[in-house]
């Protein structure tokens, strides 16, 4: 069952092959079966964890929180931990890992805490490839789609249901278009 799951992740279902050292995948599995957490039988098949062919979230697109006062959380980010920000709040530039050239982007959003954007007190947004794909296989699943895809100039987005009940974001970005519109708030 060690070699199962050292095959699985080599095979990239967690997207990091040729890197994965399977005394670390042997120490986790002797661990948990030691503290009773799982044994063999609940372990799980290749199949159950992942298709490989499915559409996959590729990174976190943003981070969306409420707070009391919008202008003071901005404020004290800038302020303490050097954030660059404008009225949304600010965006982390990155380069993408399999084309270095890229950019990306993930955006820090505080909300007022009576926004009606999200429920809870965060929402998260993901970044995927393709959307309508995705959002096809999520159909078929049986997960709440809330609302219609939403085209902008800077990308695509929907919002989901997750097993817990929150709202989640899902947004194929265009990231070229997105950087175009970008002011100061921007941290590299």
């Amino acid at each position: 069952r060690i070699d199962d799951t050292c095959a699985i992740i080599k095979d990239g279902l967690l997207n990091i092959p040729g890197r994965v050292n399977c005394k670390v995948v042997e120490l986790w599995h002797r661990c948990f079966r030691f503290f009773g957490l799982f044994n063999d039988d609940i372990f799980l098949p290749p199949k159950q964890i992942a298709e490989p062919s499915m559409e996959r979230v590729t990174g976190i697109g943003g981070v969306f929180f409420k707070v009391k006062d919008t202008e003071k959380t901005r404020q004290w980010y800038r302020d303490h931990l050097g954030f660059n920000i404008d009225q949304y709040g600010t965006n982390f530039e990155w380069r993408q890992a399999d084309e270095g050239t890229l950019i990306g982007f993930t955006q820090w959003s505080p909300f007022k805490e009576d926004s009606d954007y999200f429920e809870q007190e965060f929402m998260i947004n993901y970044r995927v490839t393709d959307l309508d794909g995705l959002i096809k296989e999520l159909r078929e699943k049986g997960v709440n789609i809330v609302d219609e895809i939403e085209s902008q100039d800077f990308g695509k987005f929907v919002h989901i249901i997750d097993g817990d009940g929150s709202k989640v974001e899902l947004w194929e970005p265009n990231d070229e278009e997105y950087d175009k519109m970008l002011g100061e708030g921007r941290t590299k």
